[in-house]
């Protein structure tokens, strides 16, 4: 599988490259912006995943997943955010990615996610599940029913 470490940042790229050279994603190239993999030779084939360092203020996530989608339909797609932000992750989700990270994730966590995706499934960060947990839901989620009533004296339950 062809994948390629997308960011602005080269040792951030650097790092990740090198942490993965030592998978069976290997070998992982590298590229500071879309751009720059849209300006390779013609011929060249799409990457199958792209591992995008997400930098806050300087791109629309979803707009950007919406771009990667219009140049490679095929190529899967997982976002490293360096906080849990769900307005970019919503917006990434919705535009087609494949996942969305947190750069606090584990070497072993980040290798496990990555071939999960590789294998068509969709990732989350672990803290979603923290923060749905946190959430006030409130009074609109039904309450649980007593669905078994006491009988009444006839033998009947009563309804």
């Amino acid at each position: 599988m062809s994948l390629v470490v997308l960011g602005p940042i080269a040792l951030f790229r650097a790092g990740l490259a090198g942490l993965l050279n030592s998978t069976d994603f290997s070998p992982v190239e590298e590229a500071s912006s879309l751009e720059e993999l849209e300006q390779r030779p013609e011929g060249t084939p799409r990457p199958e995943m792209l591992l995008i360092n997400l930098l806050h203020g300087r791109e629309d996530p979803g707009a950007m997943m919406l771009e990667i989608a219009d140049w490679s339909p095929s190529t899967k797609a997982v976002f490293l955010d360096s906080c849990f932000d769900p307005r970019a992750m919503s917006a990434v989700m919705a535009a087609g990615a494949a996942g969305y990270l947190l750069e606090s994730i584990s070497r072993e966590g980040l290798y496990h996610s990555l071939r999960l995706v590789r294998a068509g499934e969709r990732v989350l960060p672990s803290e979603l599940a923290s923060a749905l947990a946190a959430y006030p839901f409130g009074p609109q989620w039904p309450k649980r029913s007593n669905w078994r009533a006491k009988p009444t004296r006839a033998g009947r339950r009563d309804e």
